[in-house]
């Protein structure tokens, strides 16, 4: 079920490329986004925990909405995702990101880190 149009989400995605390996073929896998604390909102009833899981789709690619890590009316007011990158056939890693309300698109292989 999406956020309700009155709260603020980031929508990421995998880029015009998405991943791929080193000859162009496409990486096959999933990316779980984790809050890295328990959030809740008063305001709408809820509180947000678990993670989030897409799979990269034949062409390497993902589109997902997610919770903004600074969205009005949620608390704790500013806090992280942890993401781990889980591929079939090469080493994964995890890294932490925020996603703030104020950038509403992003490219995830341009916020993760280098190494």
């Amino acid at each position: 079920m999406p956020w309700p149009s009155n709260v603020q989400t980031v929508t990421v995605t995998a880029g015009a490329l998405g991943y791929l390996r080193p000859d162009g073929t496409p990486y096959t896998g999933q990316i779980r986004f984790t809050p890295e604390e328990l959030v809740r909102s008063a305001d709408h009833d809820v509180i947000v925990q678990g993670a989030v899981v897409v799979t990269l789709d034949d062409t390497g690619r993902f589109t997902v909405d997610l919770l903004a890590t600074d969205a009005d009316g949620f608390t704790p007011t500013s806090w992280l995702y942890r993401v781990d990158e889980e591929w079939t056939d090469a080493p994964g890693r995890a890294y932490r990101l925020e996603l703030p309300a104020a950038v509403p698109e992003v490219t995830l292989p341009d916020l993760a880190p280098d190494s």
